[in-house]
């Protein structure tokens, strides 16, 4: 049977299949790219967030103690249980370090330090006969601050530490000033000669599936996001390797490792991105060496 029109059903029927066929074949190929853009939109993604997320981090490891010595706790590495690692980095914002010339009691509010008392120290010659302007990096680099700046105060001994905000120095010249804001968790007694220094802080760990970044005191802010794990390895320069806590757990009659044993510090960051359906994990290592671990002993 042919219609006027001059097309048979049988012919209409082979049509219509025909274009089932070819719309079936594009709707594939329209999914196919869609999941292929969307795999790529997530491998972008995830690149991107793990590379500002090594970027940062070894950025600061190359910084790592500037302008502090080696028996000072530069470098500091924890586990969370997870797997994870918190890497903490510290450096020098200025080079001048201050004695501490009298003793700091625990769980007291005591706001002035001696950083030199002719009359009275009990930290000789550390502390007699001072120069007068010990103090004047410090001073001016907290004006130029605005007139209040973190600073940590250190025992080499006891190998404990805290930052208080300093804010002055006293009219006699030899004393800074601890601003009213926390009493001493620690404390700092002058026969072991801590130190004053005037530090930066950086601390990197995972917080919520996120690398979050805490600055001395402050609290930890998350600077990348879908970031899952953090680890750490170290080569000493004696060829050795070690993973996770650092300093590692101290052997008895034997000297532990410092900062400075360590010649490169490899950190492995793993993040996922998730586009549509697709979900892309992957993973970066670097491996960093810290340009102070050569640097004459301050």
């Amino acid at each position: 049977m042919r219609t006027e029109a001059g097309m048979t059903v049988v012919e209409l029927l082979v049509a219509m299949a025909l274009a089932s066929v070819l719309a079936t074949a594009l709707l594939g190929l329209m999914t196919g790219n869609v999941k292929l853009f969307n795999t790529d939109s997530s491998r972008i993604t995830v690149g991107q967030n793990l590379q500002s997320s090594m970027l940062m981090m070894s950025n600061d490891v190359r910084q790592l103690g500037e302008g502090l010595s080696s028996s000072f706790p530069s470098l500091k590495v924890t586990e969370d249980g997870s797997g994870n690692h918190a890497i903490t980095i510290r450096k020098n914002v200025i080079d001048t370090v201050l004695p501490v010339c009298d003793d700091v009691k625990a769980g007291s509010n005591q706001d002035n330090i001696p950083f030199a008392e002719p009359a009275k120290s009990k930290q000789t010659p550390t502390c007699l006969d001072p120069d007068n302007n010990i103090a004047a990096p410090w001073e001016a680099y907290r004006l130029a601050q605005g007139g209040a700046v973190e600073a940590y105060i250190y025992d080499p001994v006891t190998q404990q530490g805290e930052f208080f905000t300093y804010d002055a120095i006293d009219s006699s010249g030899f004393k800074i000033h601890k601003a009213n804001d926390h009493k001493w968790t620690h404390s700092y007694m002058a026969e072991n000669s801590p130190r004053l220094y005037l530090l930066e802080e950086r601390t990197y760990s995972i917080v919520n599936g996120q690398l979050a970044l805490q600055e001395n005191r402050g609290e930890s802010k998350p600077v990348s996001p879908d970031i899952t794990q953090l680890t750490v390895k170290y080569l000493y320069k004696n060829g050795t390797t070690g993973n996770g806590t650092f300093p590692p757990p101290p052997i008895a009659g034997t000297p532990g490792p410092t900062w400075k044993d360590v010649d490169t510090l490899s950190l492995t960051v793993q993040g996922f991105a998730r586009v549509g359906n697709q979900k892309q994990v992957r993973s970066m290592t670097e491996s960093i060496s810290p340009r102070n671990n050569q640097a004459v002993e301050q």
